[in-house]
């Protein structure tokens, strides 16, 4: 089994994302608006889950040792495999909707 450990700056932008959903998407219920978050938040524990199973269910991101889960389709989990310590290290969440340019200089 692996562990999974977020890095503080993937921590940030999944709260920054959790809170957008729930604070400034106004176009939906606040009940909608929490429901959507807590998907997000379970969909993302189930990928913890399999990861800790077999992290190469992630896929190559285009970006050297660093691999990618797509979560709901809207967003993705960038991380990295340690076989020596049996860890995945979760460097970033990603707003899929945002733009590409500026993971470039995050990863």
């Amino acid at each position: 089994m692996y562990s999974i450990i977020w890095s503080p700056k993937a921590k940030i932008a999944l709260y920054e994302a959790l809170h957008f959903i729930v604070e400034k998407q106004k176009i939906f219920s606040l009940e909608e608006r929490v429901n959507y978050a807590k998907k997000v938040q379970n969909e993302i524990e189930y990928t913890e889950q399999l990861l800790m199973k077999n992290p190469y269910i992630a896929v190559s991101s285009g970006y050297p040792n660093i691999l990618k889960c797509i979560i709901l389709e809207k967003y993705s989990i960038f991380l990295r495999v340690n076989e020596n310590k049996k860890v995945c290290d979760v460097v970033y969440f990603w707003d899929n909707r945002q733009d590409p340019k500026r993971l470039e200089s995050i990863l």
